[in-house]
């Protein structure tokens, strides 16, 4: 996301849901929370790390937060229709603990984010980068004379 701020907020709130989900799962609670905090944590976690691995991969500038959320749901869809597949093809189903490893790889990935020191700004998708600024004519240095015009000077023409 475009702020920091809100970046670090985000990931520490995407990984308190992930500690929910698998804490619901663990104790075997089926009440109405636990499909909404499996379905936020599925669309956004392996996005998430995903994206947040990007500035290291590839030279991009942060997203502003709706692209961020359609990039984390999308690299969370692509990441988890991948391990699916892989399962179908290996013929050995086992859904949960592939979204254990899933969830586990995610929060390793965004911790070692959150971790990380702070750079410097980076500019958004919006923002355009601006032209230095050229020095005041005043300021810039007298263009030596051409030889023609330096001889008709000094004959007085």
């Amino acid at each position: 996301m475009s702020d920091p701020r809100l970046d670090r907020a985000v990931h520490l709130a995407l990984l308190a849901v992930a500690a929910v989900t698998a804490g619901m799962v663990a104790a075997g609670y089926t009440g109405p929370l636990r499909p909404l905090a499996a379905l936020v944590t599925a669309a956004l976690l392996p996005g998430a790390a995903v994206v947040a691995l990007l500035p290291r991969i590839i030279r991009a500038p942060r997203p502003d937060t709706a692209t961020w959320i359609m990039l984390a749901c999308a690299f969370s869809l692509a990441v988890e229709t991948v391990c699916a597949l892989a399962m179908v093809w290996l013929r050995w189903w086992r859904p949960a603990p592939a979204a254990a490893v899933l969830g586990v790889l995610a929060a390793v990935i965004l911790t070692a984010h959150l971790r990380r020191p702070a750079t410097t700004k980076r500019p958004t998708t919006t923002e355009r980068p601006t032209a230095p600024a050229r020095p005041a004519p005043s300021a810039r240095p007298a263009r030596p004379a051409k030889p023609v015009e330096a001889a008709r000077a000094a004959d007085g023409r």
